[in-house]
């Protein structure tokens, strides 16, 4: 059968040991991308001709995956921040619910991988569907703006590939998309996330880099180990010009922390503490650019370049999702 990238998949699973083959469990709903980065190098050469010689040599091996811009669901997002701030232990909120995931400050995380399958649906053709074990997040970027969903793409890197006979066959997940609508925006001088700032947040961009570099040492040609060397998240909100986008800057010009949280609520669940599925960043962040005022179908707003910073006290960040599943490798 030809290829069609309709009937592609990408299929996760968690692994025990990192590194080690674990069987797939979840499969991934949206569009991917991968590059195969095992390709030739062509020795150069001075010998009296003029055409590179049918010599070369295969020096690293390993994968980069992409996961394209697609709706992102309370259900398969965890997915994608355990691999990249370390497996949340899923708290039980009565009969729900929810993962937390907090940003690191004075010490490294623990990486949690997964092993990937990847490639097109051809399985009679060689080489078409693939493996990989070790895979992590390099970044996640959220993406949101009215009257559309919450929108998620992100990186990964995997170890040298190997290949399968034919996907592994796991149902997709139940799942319910993350919807920008239906939210809230509060913005503290302090930790408290209680300040509702109402008819200002119009979007944003928001990327969460957990700083993991591959290490290549002598023993493979991919890499032995991750080591977690400069996490940071970076993004953009963009405000209606009102107050709110005033005040930023201000803020930006006194170089003082602004405590952001954006929460995203989706349908209710059983929970005592989260009463819906939630997505919920709360974030110390900094104000790096405030741009002029700029036109949105007609509309004045502005621009919001931030990073976030550590303030040196317990509130270094945190991510919550809230959902109905014990284990979200294993779904609804």
């Amino acid at each position: 059968m030809a290829g069609v990238t309709k009937l592609t998949q990408l299929n996760l699973g968690k692994e025990t040991v990192s590194g080690t083959d674990a069987a797939a469990t979840v499969k991934w709903l949206g569009p991917y991308s991968f590059v195969d980065k095992g390709d030739p190098v062509f020795n150069q050469e001075n010998i009296g001709r003029m055409w590179t010689r049918n010599r070369s040599h295969i020096p690293m091996t390993g994968v980069d995956i992409t996961i394209e811009s697609t709706e992102a669901s309370y259900e398969l997002l965890p997915i994608l921040f355990n691999l990249a701030f370390g497996e949340a232990t899923e708290q039980a909120d009565n009969t729900s619910w929810y993962s937390q995931w907090t940003m690191p400050t004075t010490a490294v995380q623990t990486p949690t991988t997964a092993t990937i399958e990847y490639g097109d649906n051809s399985s009679v053709a060689a080489n078409s569907i693939k493996q990989s074990t070790y895979c992590y997040i390099k970044d996640i970027t959220l993406t949101g703006a009215g009257r559309g969903a919450v929108m998620v793409s992100a990186n990964l890197g995997g170890r040298g590939v190997s290949t399968e006979s034919a996907f592994t066959s796991i149902s997709p997940f139940t799942v319910e998309t993350i919807n920008f609508g239906g939210g809230s925006l509060t913005i503290d001088d302090t930790a408290v996330y209680t300040t509702a700032k109402t008819v200002t947040l119009m979007g944003y961009t928001i990327t969460f880099n957990p700083g993991w570099m591959e290490i290549p040492s002598i023993e493979r040609k991919d890499y032995t180990s991750l080591k977690q060397v400069n996490p940071s998240i970076s993004g953009q909100l963009r405000f209606e010009h009102n107050a709110t986008a005033i005040d930023a800057v201000a803020q930006k010009e006194a170089e003082t922390i602004q405590y952001i949280q954006i929460q995203h609520l989706g349908t209710a669940i059983t929970g005592t503490s989260h009463e819906n599925k939630k997505l919920r960043m709360q974030l110390p962040v900094r104000y790096t650019k405030v741009s002029s005022l700029e036109s949105d179908n007609g509309n004045n707003v502005v621009t919001v370049d931030f990073i976030t910073v550590d303030d040196l006290s317990a509130n270094p960040g945190t991510v919550l999702i809230a959902h109905d599943n014990a284990d979200v490798w294993a779904g609804a």
